[in-house]
């Protein structure tokens, strides 16, 4: 059987459009979805980011969140008859809030997987600052 992805929106967001590219039309305010994805057709679904834990976490940065029924884990995973208990494999794309937020809400059995560097500043707690590599210049 084939693996079929299941693009899943899992809130949407509203912000200043210089904050998706840098210097591009500040002032702005676009919405996005944040997403999220199933994958069915393997062994297991797997699902790849769980969206953000509640509109609440944005009020701390000025930034409106939405959810409504329709944009949650439980419903997306029960249009294709599966509930939190049924996905195996949990794959973050980064450790942004609207991407790992209801991540423990899933069973222990639950494998996540996440990039060590992802992992590292998540844990750290310099997740929000930019930290550039040095340049060949400042490493001599």
């Amino acid at each position: 059987m084939a693996l079929k992805i299941h693009p899943i929106n899992l809130g949407n967001m509203q912000m200043d459009s210089s904050g998706l590219v840098m210097f591009r039309n500040p002032g702005e305010q676009v919405t996005i979805p944040v997403l999220g994805f199933l994958i069915t057709g393997g062994e297991e679904p797997i699902l790849v980011d769980t969206g953000s834990r509640n509109a609440q976490q944005y009020e701390e940065y000025g930034l409106t969140y939405e959810v409504t029924p329709q944009m949650t884990l439980e419903y997306h995973l029960a249009q294709h008859g599966l509930r939190m208990k049924d996905i195996r494999h949990i794959v973050h794309t980064h450790a942004h809030i609207d991407h790992v937020g209801m991540t423990d809400l899933f069973p222990m059995a639950t494998t996540v997987g996440i990039s060590r560097r992802e992992l590292e500043f998540a844990a750290s707690g310099l997740s929000l600052i930019h930290i550039s590599e040095p340049t060949r210049q400042e490493a001599i």
